[in-house]
């Protein structure tokens, strides 16, 4: 359900839209859905694909599907820490994110244990 998480830039910007659709009234499942259809799109265009290729996308989920949802659920997560500790995620900046992951990637034992 979980994974470990790099410190990022893109990994901190798939935060600050969690951020937005979170505080806002955005489903989360369907953010999820959007995030990795950009992120297939990219893969497609990425590696010379067609954006309709079908058979593709299907071996990009085959692969990549599961890790891509765990590596959403781990940046959920740093949300869920924020708002337990009563801190305010639109004030955490990069290194501030970075420092709550690298704790969450220190855990990984019990999170990896979870489900």
């Amino acid at each position: 359900m979980f994974c470990l998480l790099e410190n990022d830039v893109k990994t901190y910007n798939y935060f600050l839209r969690y951020i937005e659709c979170f505080e806002g009234s955005g489903n989360s499942l369907e953010f999820d859905n959007r995030i990795q259809a950009e992120e297939m799109a990219r893969h497609l265009s990425d590696n010379g694909f067609a954006p309709d290729d079908t058979q593709e996308k299907l071996n990009w989920i085959a692969i990549n599907g599961r890790p891509f949802r765990e590596y959403l659920n781990t940046i959920k997560l740093v949300y869920v820490v924020c708002k337990v500790q009563g801190i305010d995620p639109q004030l955490v900046d990069q290194d501030r994110f970075f420092e709550i992951e690298g704790k969450l990637n220190e855990l990984r034992h019990c999170l990896f244990s979870i489900f």
